[in-house]
Order: structure tokens, then C-alpha cells, then sequence
């Protein structure tokens, strides 16, 4: 019961630590399909085969939109340097520099005016006419990606892409093209398998724990801890990997090592603030029944035992609250 009231306290402490949360969301689009036919000659879109494995993906943010004035539609503004086109046999991307003037969309289509869908284009109103642009030059100018999907008009709530997130299939597909075009031309034919939306794990203070694991904002390597030196059975980030180091005692000593992934992004000096340890674990480092204990809070189990949560959706901050179920 201990444990549980100090989880609680630790709650108000952990929004301090963790700030405020930051507007646009970075989301990945994922498109895969199964080429059927390829009229391109030359390389490297020419060395592609049909039945081979075509997969797009690009990153857009959730607040960079541009609505359409007229079509109840949104167009996401792509990232054009995360822009991936790749086969078996060849990886594309977009034009570089992209055309002054244009912008590639990811676009959202809700009740237009009975369907719903996605596609991709230069344009936020049809998705007939204007592809991306690729890297490889055609007969008629650029070859372009062309790729759109629909769905019964009940399939989205509305334009926001943070709404759309998840897997859309065969199920309620009303229509698909994906093509590869030159001019007016279909050089390449596509089959559309399925289009994944979801949000990007993030790492914002690079401590290679992702933060809807991370208890700790702003975590430094190498950190402040220890002030002193680095006792015996002390643990601290004194390097700039994230395991922490100790100094070793005569003989075996109890055998404990300790990464950022164990603390839940927390180093030392975060430890001591979020427990209210005393003067001598910022001297030498926190020590062993210090990490212990907290591994323990975290994860919601002793060291040494891995947990998978019941709920895979339940964030950092019910963990450290309420522990796993």
C-alpha cells in the first residue's frame, strides 16, 4: 500500500518533468500493393517485374493541412523528404527539387459526396490528373504516383487524420487506382493490398526510450550525478551511452545492471527528484535499493522480470500511477 499512495504523489512531480505537450502530431502513411503490369523500359522504375511488392509511405504532420474551398476534402501537406517509393528491385522518390509552386497532399475525403477515401495528388480537390511527381524522368515530362482509394461514405467521422488513424483493407473499398503515369499514360499498374495510418513513435529527448514509455523528459547523457565520485553500488550516467555505471565492489558484488529501458528514461539525478532521495545519492549516485525500487515503480515489477502490459495502449504515466493490471 506504500508503494501505491507514492505512486499517486508521483504524478504531480512527473508533469513537471514532462512539460507540455507539443502541437502537430507526425503521423506515418504506409500503402502496400503488388505490381501487375510495368510498361516503363527504362531503369530504374524499367527494372521493376510484375508480382513484385510495392510499398509507399511518407510522413505528414497533424496540423499541416490545407482545406478545400469547395469539396469537403483535406490535404495533408507530405514531408517531401520522407517520401519512399520502393520495389523489389528499385526505390523511387520525389522530384528533387519538387516543382515551384506545387505541393504534395496526402488528401482525406469525408461525405464527397456520398463516399469516403484518401488520395494522394497536388491538388486537395480530385485525384485524377495530378500525381507526385517522381525522380525519374518519362516520354511526357515527370513520371508521376498516382494513388487513391474509396470507401463507403460511414468509414470516417471526418477530416481529421488523428480520427482516420488505423488500417484500411478490402472492407467497405468501393473503388482503387494506383498507378505509375507518363503523361495520359498508365505505365505501371498497381494492386492496392492495404493503407496503414498511424502515429510516429517519438524519442524527444533522444534517450532512446520512446516517450509514450518515457517517464523522464529531457533526460542528459552524460548527467550531473555524481558530484563527488561514483561510490561503490552507485549507479549513474557518467558516459554517453545509456547504461549506467557503477563502481564495482570487492568480489562479486550483487550483480545489478541497470540501462535507460529499466528506469523508464530516468536517470539518476531524475531519480533522486522524483523519490526525494538525500544529498548523498547526488554526491555518489543513487544507490542499489534506490534503483531497485524505483525499476520496480516503473515497470510495475520486481527487477529482472519483463512485463508485457494486458492493456498495450496504457501509457507511462498509468503505469507509474496505478502499476499494470
Amino acid at each position: 500500500m506504500k508503494n501505491g499512495i507514492l505512486f499517486l504523489a508521483l504524478v504531480g512531480s512527473l508533469a513537471v518533468l514532462t512539460g507540455p505537450a507539443t502541437a502537430g502530431v507526425p503521423v506515418t502513411v504506409t500503402v502496400t500493393g503488388e505490381v501487375e503490369f510495368n510498361q516503363i523500359n527504362s531503369p530504374p522504375l524499367g527494372d521493376v517485374l510484375p508480382g513484385e511488392t510495392a510499398t509507399l509511405t511518407f510522413l505528414v504532420d497533424s496540423d499541416v493541412f490545407d482545406d478545400d474551398p469547395v469539396f469537403p476534402t483535406r490535404g495533408y501537406v507530405i514531408d517531401e523528404w520522407s517520401y519512399s517509393l520502393t520495389f523489389d528491385s528499385a526505390d523511387m522518390e520525389l522530384e528533387d527539387p519538387f516543382p515551384a509552386g506545387q505541393t504534395p497532399y496526402f488528401v482525406i475525403r469525408n461525405d464527397d459526396p456520398a463516399v469516403d477515401g484518401f488520395f494522394t495528388a497536388t491538388n486537395t480537390a480530385v485525384p485524377f490528373g495530378a500525381g507526385l511527381p517522381l525522380n525519374q524522368t518519362g516520354l511526357f515530362g515527370q513520371f508521376q504516383d498516382s494513388f487513391r482509394v474509396t470507401y463507403e461514405g460511414d468509414t470516417l467521422a471526418s477530416l481529421d487524420i488523428l480520427g482516420a488513424l488505423g488500417t484500411y483493407d478490402f472492407d467497405g473499398l468501393t473503388v482503387f487506382g494506383w498507378t505509375i503515369d507518363d503523361g495520359p499514360f498508365n505505365a505501371m499498374f498497381i494492386i492496392f493490398n492495404e493503407l496503414t495510418i498511424e502515429v510516429v513513435p517519438m524519442d524527444e529527448d533522444g534517450d532512446g526510450v520512446l516517450d509514450p514509455d518515457d517517464l523522464c523528459a529531457g533526460t542528459v547523457i552524460p548527467e550531473g550525478v555524481p558530484t563527488h565520485r561514483l561510490g561503490t553500488n552507485r549507479w549513474a550516467l557518467v558516459d554517453e551511452d545509456s547504461i549506467f555505471d557503477t563502481t564495482h565492489p570487492n568480489g562479486n558484488g550483487p550483480g545489478f545492471m541497470f540501462d535507460l529501458e529499466d528506469t523508464a528514461g530516468c536517470s539518476c539525478e531524475q531519480i533522486i527528484e522524483m523519490l526525494g532521495l538525500g544529498i548523498g545519492h547526488t554526491k555518489f549516485g543513487c544507490s542499489n535499493s534506490a534503483m531497485l525500487n524505483w525499476v520496480s515503480m516503473a515497470s510495475g515489477a520486481d527487477y529482472g522480470v519483463d512485463i508485457v502490459p494486458t492493456d498495450p495502449t496504457k501509457s507511462a504515466d498509468d503505469r507509474l500511477a496505478g502499476g499494470n493490471d
